[in-house]
């Protein structure tokens, strides 16, 4: 598994700033279920896996299965073999993976082309909101992480702490 992707503070902020943005956008993919829930959890288990964040990719792979989504899709999207998928669907996929791994900044011209492909403007950018929601989730696991590990691993000087 790849190293899982962490946040600095200013991207932290940065990246909170854009959730904040895209905030009523979310709410029409989750409230109204403008984004089907089998699609959703499709992305949010390919973003998951770009992150590198475990934990987060064990928890929507089990919402996938229940959505619907079978094991061998989810087979697929670990291995990156989209072809049995329909066209809008690994666009989608291929697209926010691109996002995740890019840090939201230029992608592939491949998957872009891809997106623009089968993917109109509106839909490309609910499935950037929904990248952008789990990318938040994924690296601030992922930092809460990595912190406690390095705290747990920090040693204490003899007489350094508090008084008993």
């Amino acid at each position: 598994m790849k190293r899982p992707r962490t946040y600095t503070p200013r991207r932290w902020a940065t990246d909170a700033t854009e959730l904040m943005r895209a905030s009523p956008r979310l709410l029409a993919i989750y409230g109204r279920a403008r984004v089907e829930r089998a699609l959703r959890e499709r992305l949010m288990v390919a973003v998951s896996r770009a992150n590198a964040c475990g934990g987060c990719t064990r928890v929507h792979e089990a919402w996938a299965l229940r959505a619907g989504v079978s094991a061998d899709e989810l087979e697929q999207i670990g291995a990156g073999e989209l072809a049995g998928m329909p066209a809008e669907e690994q666009a989608a996929i291929v697209y926010a993976t691109a996002l995740a791994e890019s840090g939201f900044g230029p992608i592939p011209d491949d998957a872009g082309a891809l997106a623009d492909a089968h993917l109109d403007r509106e839909r490309q950018l609910d499935i950037e909101a929904i990248a952008r929601l789990m990318t938040f989730a994924n690296l601030s696991v992922n930092s809460l992480r990595a912190l406690s590990v390095g705290i747990s691993r920090t040693r204490v000087p003899a007489g350094v702490g508090p008084r008993r």
